[in-house]
């Protein structure tokens, strides 16, 4: 069930960032995207997305954001798996960005 599930959010996911055209839309995208992650309990899904969200901040130069606290606490909410890509990138991002965030490996 939750195969499923990811497979039905990633694909929801993909549809709302792909009808962004502009920052403000690919930002609220984003945050639909984490809205929908979260409501499915797909939680890899939710980080893809916080992870997205913050490298776009980050690329608009908003690097004191919601958006780092909302991935800093998706990261938090691992606890095993930190040798995958993705949980790799979040750790850099979050570390990148702020050196003072405390990150559990």
């Amino acid at each position: 069930m939750v195969a499923r599930r990811d497979a039905v959010g990633s694909t929801t996911i993909r549809r709302a960032i792909s009808r962004s055209r502009a920052p403000v839309d690919a930002k609220a995208s984003f945050h639909k995207a984490l809205d929908i992650a979260q409501s499915q309990a797909a939680l890899s899904l939710e980080l893809r997305a916080a992870i997205s969200l913050a490298r776009l901040r980050q690329s608009q130069g908003k690097t004191e954001d919601e958006a780092f606290d909302r991935l800093a606490s998706v990261y938090g909410q691992f606890t095993e798996d930190f040798g995958t890509d993705d949980l790799i990138d979040a750790k850099i991002l979050l570390t990148t960005l702020n050196g003072e965030v405390d990150i559990a490996v």
